[in-house]
C-alpha cells in the first residue's frame, strides 16, 4: 500500500542520475498543427456561471486566501516536458501560452523540452543534485514513487484546501499517484488505458465479433487466419501497462505487487502462463511479435494497410489512428480490452507535479496555479480534443465541447467508459528496475523464440536483486 508515509526532505538517498527506466505506454503521436486554445459561447457561459456560483458561495475564503499568498510580484517558472514537435507538444505549449496570458497573477510559465520519460528521469535527477531544477516536471505515473520517496515533489496540499479544490471531481482510476501519505503531489495529465482495436468490415466479413475474453480473442483469430491469411492480434512490449492490463485479469496483482515489494505476477505463475500463451499465438501465426527496432509504428502500418485485423494498443493513439484509417480506407473501431476472465484494461500515462527542494514558496504557488489550470473543464477539453489523451475531470464530460469530441471520436468515449476497468498499476519504487528485466525475458520469449521456463528461472535469479527480499 502507498500510503503510509509522509514526504521525506530530498537528501543522499536520491538515486544516481543514470537510472534506467523503460519506454512507458501512453500513446498519442502525430505531426499535424494543433487548433489554439479556445472557448465556445456555450462553454463560456457554463463556466461563467460556475465561477459566480462558487464565488458567492466562498467570497469569505476568497478574501482569506487573497491574504494567504507568496504571489506578490510577476515570476518566472519551468515545466519541463516530454514532448518537442507534434500535436501533444503543440497542445501542451497552447495551453501554456493561454495560462501565461490569462492567469492575470503575473506567472510566466516556460516550457521547456527535456527528452521523453526515461530521459526526464535521469536529468531530473542530475539536476537536483545541482540546484538546477525546473519547477515542473511531467514524468510518467509510474515514476512518481522514486520522486515523492525521496522528496523530489511538493505538497501542494494547503493550496487544494486554500481554492477549494475538489480532487474527487478527476475521473476513477486516474488519481492514485495524485496523493503520497496526506500529501497531494501531482495531477493527471496525457492519460490512458489500454484497448483494443479492430478493422469491423474484417470481422464482418469472416463472421466473427468482437471478443470479450482471450478465448474468444484466440478463436476469433484462427477463423481470421484461415479466411483472409493475416494475423488479427499484437501489442509491444510496456510490462507495466499493455502486459499487466492482461495480468490483472488473470487474478494477479501484477507485475509489481499491491505492496509494491514483490514480483507478484512472477510469483503466482501468472507471467509463465501469458509468456507461454504469447508464444503460442506467435508460432500459430496469427499474433504477431513486436519489430525489434521499431514496433508501434510497423504494427500501425499493417493495421492502415489491411495487413493486421486488431491490436492492443494505447487510447492515447485513439484520434491519430481515425485520422490515419481516413487516409488509408480502411476502417477502425475502439472496444474494451478482452482479458482472460472478461474484460481488463491498464491505466496509464503522466502525471505533473512541483519540484521541492531548493524552490520559494511563491514558486510551488505558482507552479500549482498552472496545475489548477491545466484541470479546469475548457483546458481538458483541447487537450483532448487536439491529442486524443483521455479526458481528466468529470465535469469535463458534461461539456457541450467534449460532446462534440465524443461525437468526432467515439474511441475515445468507449476508452473512458472502460476506465473503471483500467486501475494503475501499484505504487513501487522498484517498478522501473523490474521493468527492464522483465522485457528482457519477454523479448527473449516472443522475439527469439526462448524457452519459457529458463527465462522465467532467469527471472527467479534477478529478483533478490531488484526487489531485495
Amino acid at each position: 500500500m502507498k500510503k503510509t508515509n509522509t514526504i521525506k526532505r530530498y537528501g543522499a538517498l536520491m538515486m544516481a542520475a543514470g537510472l534506467v527506466l523503460g519506454t512507458w505506454g501512453c500513446g498519442g503521436s502525430g505531426s499535424e498543427s494543433t487548433k489554439a486554445p479556445e472557448t465556445t459561447k456555450a462553454e463560456a457561459k457554463t463556466t461563467q456561471a460556475g465561477q459566480e456560483a462558487k464565488a458567492a458561495e466562498s467570497s469569505g475564503a476568497k478574501e482569506a486566501a487573497a491574504a494567504d499568498t507568496a504571489l506578490t510580484e510577476p515570476i518566472e517558472i519551468t515545466l519541463w516536458g516530454k514532448w518537442g514537435a507534434g500535436v501533444n507538444g503543440d497542445a501542451t505549449r497552447a495551453l501554456v501560452d493561454k495560462f501565461n496570458a490569462e492567469n492575470g497573477k503575473g506567472i510566466t510559465v516556460l516550457y521547456e523540452h527535456a527528452g521523453n520519460t526515461a530521459t526526464i528521469m535521469s536529468e531530473i535527477m542530475t539536476a537536483v543534485a545541482g540546484g538546477t531544477t525546473p519547477e515542473l516536471i511531467m514524468m510518467d505515473c509510474t515514476t512518481v514513487p522514486i520522486l515523492a520517496e525521496n522528496g523530489v515533489l511538493a505538497d501542494v496540499s494547503k493550496y487544494v484546501e486554500r481554492d477549494n479544490f475538489d480532487p474527487d471531481n478527476v475521473i476513477e482510476n486516474m488519481n492514485y499517484y495524485s496523493t503520497y501519505g496526506d500529501a497531494y503531489i501531482s495531477i493527471p495529465f496525457a492519460r490512458s488505458n489500454v484497448v483494443y482495436i479492430y478493422n469491423p468490415d474484417i470481422f464482418e466479413e469472416c463472421g466473427v465479433t468482437v471478443p470479450v475474453t482471450i478465448d474468444e480473442m484466440v478463436e476469433n483469430a484462427k477463423i481470421i487466419k484461415e479466411k483472409k491469411g493475416i494475423p488479427s492480434y499484437s501489442m509491444i512490449f510496456d510490462a507495466s501497462f499493455y502486459q499487466n492490463a492482461l495480468l490483472v485479469g488473470m487474478g494477479s496483482e501484477g507485475v509489481v505487487s499491491e505492496d509494491g515489494k514483490r514480483p507478484a505476477a512472477l510469483e503466482d505463475g501468472c507471467l509463465e502462463r501469458l509468456l507461454t500463451d504469447w508464444q503460442t499465438w506467435v508460432k500459430e501465426g496469427w499474433c504477431t511479435a513486436p519489430d525489434v527496432t521499431d514496433a508501434e509504428k510497423l504494427m500501425l502500418e499493417s493495421f492502415y494497410q489491411g495487413k493486421l485485423a486488431a491490436f492492443e494498443t494505447s487510447s492515447g493513439l485513439i484520434r491519430t489512428i481515425s485520422k490515419a484509417v481516413e487516409e488509408t480506407g480502411q476502417k477502425a473501431e475502439v472496444a474494451f480490452l478482452p482479458g482472460y476472465n472478461g474484460n481488463a484494461s491498464g491505466s496509464g500515462g503522466s502525471q505533473i507535479g512541483v519540484i521541492a527542494p531548493g524552490k520559494t514558496d511563491a514558486q510551488i504557488e505558482a507552479a500549482w496555479e498552472f496545475m489548477k489550470f491545466m484541470l479546469e473543464d475548457e483546458n481538458v477539453v483541447y487537450f483532448t480534443e487536439n491529442t486524443g489523451f483521455l479526458p481528466t475531470t468529470k465535469s469535463s464530460l458534461e461539456t457541450e465541447g467534449m460532446k462534440r469530441v465524443f461525437e468526432e471520436y467515439p474511441g475515445i468515449k468507449t476508452a473512458i467508459d472502460q476506465m473503471p476497468l483500467a486501475a494503475d498499476p501499484y505504487w513501487s519504487t522498484h517498478r522501473a528496475d523490474w521493468q527492464v528485466q522483465v522485457k528482457q525475458a519477454m523479448s527473449a520469449v516472443i522475439q527469439d523464440g526462448a524457452d519459457v521456463s529458463e527465462q522465467i528461472a532467469y527471472l527467479e535469479s534477478q529478483k533478490q536483486n531488484v526487489f531485495g527480499n
